[in-house]
């Protein structure tokens, strides 16, 4: 029950995010990594691109899956440690 309420308020906080990303660029303002890496302009579309990834992540919590993700892709790295 905890994964699928967590991974709704992921999913509403990506949403958000994705949805409302002008007034969150404007009350946090430029980030300079994106700036400098990705050229000018652009921390916009990474606080859009931040929001949809968080509600993929939420999506993967809600139904369990991102423990069968994580298996699968790391699970070959720690296969030497059984």
């Amino acid at each position: 029950m905890f994964n699928f309420i967590f991974g709704i308020t992921l999913i509403v906080m990506g949403f958000m995010i994705a949805y409302k990303y002008d007034a969150i660029y404007r009350e946090f303002g430029k980030i300079a990594w994106v700036e400098k890496n990705l050229g000018p302009g652009r921390s916009s579309l990474y606080y859009q691109v931040f929001g949809f990834v968080l509600g993929l992540i939420g999506g993967l919590v809600m139904f369990n899956l991102h423990t069968k993700l994580l298996v699968t892709v790391l699970g070959p790295l720690f296969s030497s440690m059984k």
